[in-house]
C-alpha cells in the first residue's frame, strides 16, 4: 500500500503510521518525474497570455461620464473665484446583467481630486474621512446607472483659497473596473 502524507516516522523505504502500522514507501525514481514538470510547466506557459493587470470582461459593459457643474447645477468650465465648483460622475452599466463593483475599502466606489496646473493635488472629496478596511460592493442591475457627487468651496487641503488658474479634476473609480471609469476634466477660476 502507498502510505499517506501524515507518517508519524520515516524510515528509509518505509513509514510508520500512528496506528503503529508499517507500509513500504513506494520507491519513485526522480526521473519519472520529470515528464510531469514538463507537462506542468508547459500549462502554465500557455496561461502567459493572460493579462492579471486587465479588468475583468465584465468591465466593457460599464461607462461613466463627468461633468464639472455651477452652483445652479448647470454644466461649466469657467467661476468665479470662491464659488462652489460641483462635479458629478455617472456610472452607468450599459448591459443587461446584474454586475457588481468591488471596492477595497469603506470610502466609496468614487473619489474627486482637485490638481493645479502644476499637477500639485490641492483637495480630495474623502479628505479628512475615516474609512473601515471591509470591502464593499455596488451592484448594478443591467441598464441602470449610479450618480457620483461632490462639491469643492475652493480651499485646498492647506486651508488657504485656490488662486485664479487652470484646474483638473479626476474622478477616480476605486475598482476593479477604473481604468475605463476614471474620468477627467478641466476647469478655470477666474
Amino acid at each position: 500500500p502507498i502510505c499517506p502524507q501524515h507518517a508519524l516516522y520515516r524510515n528509509p523505504g518505509w513509514f510508520t503510521l500512528a496506528a503503529g502500522l508499517h507500509c513500504h514507501r513506494p520507491m519513485t525514481p526522480r526521473l519519472l518525474l520529470l515528464p510531469l514538470v514538463a507537462l506542468a510547466l508547459a500549462a502554465c506557459h500557455e496561461e502567459e497570455d493572460v493579462d492579471l493587470d486587465a479588468p475583468p470582461a465584465f468591465c466593457a459593459q460599464f461607462s461613466s461620464v463627468l461633468t464639472i457643474v455651477d452652483q445652479n447645477s448647470q454644466q461649466s468650465s469657467s467661476f468665479i473665484q470662491g464659488e462652489d465648483i460641483g462635479f458629478e460622475l455617472v456610472v452607468t452599466n450599459d448591459g443587461t446583467s446584474r454586475e457588481s463593483l468591488t471596492v477595497p475599502d469603506g470610502c466609496g466606489q468614487l473619489r474627486f481630486e482637485v490638481y493645479d496646473d502644476n499637477s500639485a493635488l490641492l483637495w480630495t472629496s474623502h479628505d479628512d474621512e475615516v474609512c473601515t478596511q471591509a470591502t464593499s460592493f455596488n451592484t448594478y442591475e443591467g441598464g441602470t446607472s449610479q450618480t457620483f457627487t461632490a462639491t469643492w468651496d475652493q480651499v485646498r487641503r492647506d486651508g488657504a483659497a485656490a488662486d485664479i488658474g487652470d484646474y483638473t479634476v479626476t474622478a477616480v473609480d476605486r475598482t476593479e473596473c477604473a481604468s475605463g471609469l476614471t474620468k477627467e476634466g478641466s476647469f478655470d477660476i477666474q
